[in-house]
């Protein structure tokens, strides 16, 4: 049970990784496409979204993450 506890820990990992380094990229890229067209309006709140999901998401599977590593035990 504990290795599948591990698992679903490491994919919940997996995707608030992949959730926070995509909602960077895409907020950069809408970062400098709002620069080079002089716009003052941010069009894309949805984007902040996805991030804060990301952070909140990571903070919530990595000590769980942790906590489910296997250690050695004392003899």
């Amino acid at each position: 049970m504990d290795a599948n506890r591990r698992t679903l820990w490491s994919v919940a990992l997996g995707m608030s990784l992949t959730a926070l380094v995509c909602s960077g990229i895409a907020l950069y890229s809408t970062g400098v496409i709002m620069d080079e067209n002089n716009l003052d309006s941010w069009p894309a709140p949805a984007l902040w979204v996805v991030a804060i999901a990301g952070v909140v998401g990571l903070l919530i599977s990595l000590p769980g993450w942790f906590a489910t590593k296997e250690t050695k035990k004392a003899s």
